[in-house]
């Protein structure tokens, strides 16, 4: 069937809604885009990051999903997030998930196989649980998750609550926790 609206050259995909891209690299000699996607409907909803990849920027092949809505810190969704290279080479993901509650949470996603240049598989968990303001305070290092990793970072508090929040101390953290006292 002839879709003579489709873009010749722009990244979408074959069907369905698509959003604003996430964490696009190259990893291994290979381009990556991971975007938000709706591999259900036409219509924003069902929030999943899918994932595509190109060694020319013109022809891409689809992969499964990355990120699935599956577990009780993303059910409802896995939105906004980027991706960062870590000192040792393997890549990581950090994406804003949101739970039963729609409260907003950080999470990580690391590649099941890092020696995999497709990065075919991702294993997800959440690493910053929501804090203060009754769940309205988003702690986020998305904006520049390298700095955040291997330099100097910069941690953005986001408080949209009506209590007043307080971080007395914030110890410096790891990809393997966050430590908020």
């Amino acid at each position: 069937m002839a879709q003579p609206y489709r873009t010749a050259y722009h990244f979408q995909p074959p069907r369905n809604w698509m959003n604003d891209p996430n964490g696009p690299m190259i990893y291994k000699g290979i381009y990556h885009l991971f975007y938000q996607y709706n591999p259900e409907s036409a219509e924003m909803g069902n929030i999943a990051w899918g994932h595509s990849t190109s060694t020319d920027l013109l022809n891409w092949t689809i992969h499964p999903l990355a990120l699935l809505p599956s577990d009780s810190y993303d059910i409802n969704g896995c939105w906004s997030g980027s991706a960062t290279m870590l000192q040792d080479g393997t890549t990581a993901m950090l994406y804003t998930g949101r739970d039963s509650q729609k409260v907003q949470l950080q999470n990580l996603a690391v590649p099941k196989d890092p020696s995999d240049p497709y990065l075919v598989e991702w294993i997800d968990h959440s690493i910053v649980e929501s804090f203060g303001g009754g769940g309205k305070v988003c702690m986020t290092t998305r904006v520049y998750p390298t700095l955040a990793i291997n330099d100097d970072a910069h941690i953005f508090v986001f408080n949209n609550g009506s209590q007043h929040v307080d971080i007395s101390t914030l110890t410096a953290w790891s990809l393997k926790q966050a430590n908020i006292n």
